[in-house]
């Protein structure tokens, strides 16, 4: 096991920086194992004569580490609750790095918080630790306002008001308004990410839509107005993967055609139901610098017991790879793949 972690290899050039890497990988191994007082002293054999070297790693285990103690720091309007449902170290188990900051990106992940700061103190305990969590809050509300113009819809603007921690809960509210020529969108969005208490989130929007739509050559051709609500609930079954159930209630109507016979003027009702299985492996949901995010996701409206106008079957998979490159540069790969068919 340690081997794999070691950058050294038989037969090559020795490199100092190999060196490093190596020594940092043994700690970060026995950490994750909650070793805290490891040593590890690199034990380096020349013979001049044959330009080798022998590398001995002297290791000194000692005992493994617990968690005592778990403080969080520097709330103000968030409730304690909040910070400490997102760290995966509980008080009396062996201390682990990778845990540790695992619970700091799900933390960093809230979305409202400027600054956490770690500290790691004696227990009170012989072989304890203390956690501490130093929080600087941010402002959880943002306020965004934006126009532009272009050869279709002409011009464009809209307002949008976001609320990342309602109550100190870590409920996100959204309100946004899009305005135009040939567009109006109005939506509003609640999300509650530990429904009942439980990794279980749950969300609720309402929208109503109206756009200016075009065909063929005609720019005016005819409205349409979608109006409906949206419901969904996000069991998270691991770490890294969830599941998420969406139901869809939308009314689409047809308006103002240029001509009824190619385009009829009517409502059509699309209710649908949506099952998805995501894997997201992310280090930051906002600016991603590493990590994955998969998704399956099948959609389906107007069979059975959903009724509605409109009845078709959409499976879709989804896939975005983040890769950290030089300096501050990620490069990032993102694939769709859809089918929708009529039933």
């Amino acid at each position: 096991e340690l081997f794999k972690i070691i950058s050294i290899k038989k037969k090559n050039i020795f490199n100092q920086e190999n060196l490093k890497l190596s020594l940092q990988g043994i700690y970060e191994l026995y950490g994750d194992k909650g070793y805290l007082a490891l040593k590890v002293e690199p034990d380096i054999i020349k013979n001049k004569d044959y330009g080798l070297m022998d590398i001995k790693f002297v290791i000194e285990e000692n005992a493994k580490v617990y968690v005592d103690r778990i403080y969080v720091n520097g709330l103000g309007v968030t409730r304690d609750e909040v910070i400490r449902r997102e760290i995966l170290l509980k008080e009396g188990d062996v201390f682990s790095s990778s845990k540790l900051r695992r619970s700091l990106e799900k933390i960093y992940n809230l979305g409202f918080l400027d600054d956490v700061k770690v500290d790691l103190q004696p227990g009170g305990l012989q072989d304890t630790v203390d956690i501490e969590l130093n929080i600087v809050e941010g402002r959880p509300g943002m306020l965004s306002a934006g126009a532009g113009y272009s050869s279709v819809d002409q011009l464009v603007g809209n307002l949008q008001v976001t609320h990342l921690n309602l109550f100190g809960r870590a409920q996100r509210l959204n309100l946004m308004w899009e305005f135009g020529a040939r567009r109006q969108n109005y939506e509003i969005s609640w999300t509650e990410p530990w429904w009942l208490k439980k990794p279980l989130s749950l969300s609720i929007s309402l929208f109503d839509t109206v756009r200016q739509r075009e065909y063929g050559s005609n720019s005016n051709a005819y409205k349409e107005q979608r109006q409906g609500l949206g419901l969904s609930l996000g069991p998270r079954i691991s770490e890294y993967v969830s599941l998420l159930f969406s139901y869809s209630y939308e009314n689409v109507r047809i308006y103002d055609s240029f001509n009824t016979n190619i385009i009829p003027e009517g409502k059509k009702l699309t209710s649908s139901f949506t099952s998805q299985i995501i894997q997201d492996t992310r280090d930051n949901i906002f600016d991603a610098s590493r990590g994955m995010r998969n998704s399956l996701s099948l959609q389906i409206a107007g069979w059975s017991i959903l009724s509605g106008d409109v009845k078709f079957y959409k499976p879709v998979i989804r896939s975005s790879v983040f890769i950290p490159t030089f300096w501050k540069f990620v490069l990032s790969f993102n694939g769709t793949f859809g089918y929708i068919e009529g039933i």
